[in-house]
């Protein structure tokens, strides 16, 4: 028998996205609640998208990467808890030394 309080749980949202039609969106997160942190692929993308730029606002990430403002903005905080970038001002955000070297271990 598996122990069902550690098992994933999907939530599906048929809210109309702000920047998109009507749609559904979802979201898998741990029983708590809690949305498990960035996939690899993400993570390369964001820190990428920083590389190419100096001081990058979170609306000019998201268009970079194809993303809703909301959740570029929550992911570089993520990245900002890792030390892979820093917040330089209000939704602006800059590639540590730490971020470029991490970006340089992720394989295609």
């Amino acid at each position: 028998m598996t122990d069902s309080s550690q098992a994933p749980v999907t939530l599906v949202s048929n809210a109309e996205p702000a920047d998109a039609g009507i749609g559904t969106s979802m979201l898998t997160c741990d029983v708590d609640g809690t949305v498990p942190f960035m996939d690899r692929d993400l993570k390369r993308t964001l820190l990428r998208a920083l590389d190419e730029r100096e001081d990058t606002s979170v609306s000019s990430l998201a268009e970079a990467i194809e993303a809703h403002p909301i959740t570029t903005d929550q992911r570089c905080y993520e990245l900002q808890q890792e030390g892979y970038i820093r917040q330089t001002s209000a939704g602006v955000y800059v590639l540590t030394d730490s971020g470029e070297e991490y970006l340089n271990t992720l394989t295609e």
